[in-house]
């Protein structure tokens, strides 16, 4: 499924984010990623980056609880 341009999630266990976002927080339940005017959130038991670049970041998730993007606003 394609969330958006440039989220693709293959079976919620694996989410593939195309860049450039920039990681703003991650801990073993939560990631928070910032780029091209949107925050995205993932939520879930188990978070973990398995692969992180300049182009494309993938992110498994074990339990997904909660997939929330937001459009940020520019001032």
């Amino acid at each position: 499924m394609q969330l958006s341009p440039f989220i693709h999630i293959d079976d919620f266990e694996h989410i593939r984010i195309n860049g450039p976002f920039e990681l703003v927080l991650l801990s073993p339940r939560l990631c928070k990623l910032s780029g091209q005017g949107f925050t995205l959130t993932i939520e879930s038991l188990d978070t973990i980056i398995s692969t992180m670049n300049v182009d494309e970041v993938t992110i498994n998730v074990r339990d997904l609880t909660r997939l929330e993007l937001r459009k940020m606003d520019i001032v």
